[in-house]
């Protein structure tokens, strides 16, 4: 029993400091844009790296909120956690839950999603495709 709560307290250690190693290492990459001694090039390619990180954030965000909804049986999918954690508007934030909900039908496109290879937008496209035509069309 001792084994399973220190497995558990490890694992939220490990979870909280994740998060705070991405805002570091976040505020980090701010402060090097800001100090403007990287050229053209190291910019435009830290752009695609940032934009792909965007998405792995979002992707985790939008799990967590949904896991702590249905833990905590909210019955909303997690759009309130969402909205109210991530500072999105419910609208936005129930369109992440309802992109990923759709995309879990279809794995290869939500390890796109969730890696920061699809941009959300692209995703809610795809999510949108796959309730009208279906997983498998898609």
């Amino acid at each position: 029993m001792l084994d399973n709560v220190t497995g558990v307290w490890h694992t939220v250690f490990m979870l909280i400091e994740a998060a705070r190693k991405a805002e570091a290492a976040a505020k980090e990459t701010l402060a090097q844009v800001d100090e403007g001694a990287a050229s053209c090039a190291e910019m435009r390619e830290a752009l695609a790296v940032l934009r792909s990180t965007a998405g792995v954030i979002a992707a985790a965000q939008t799990s967590a909120a949904a896991t702590v909804a249905a833990r905590e049986r909210h019955g909303d999918g997690g759009t309130e956690v969402l909205a109210s954690t991530a500072g999105l508007s419910r609208h936005d934030a129930r369109s992440h839950i309802k992109t990923a909900e759709t995309l879990r039908d279809v794995p290869g496109m939500r390890d796109l999603v969730e890696s920061g290879r699809v941009s959300q937008a692209n995703a809610r496209q795809l999510a949108t495709a796959v309730r009208t035509a279906g997983a498998d069309a898609v």
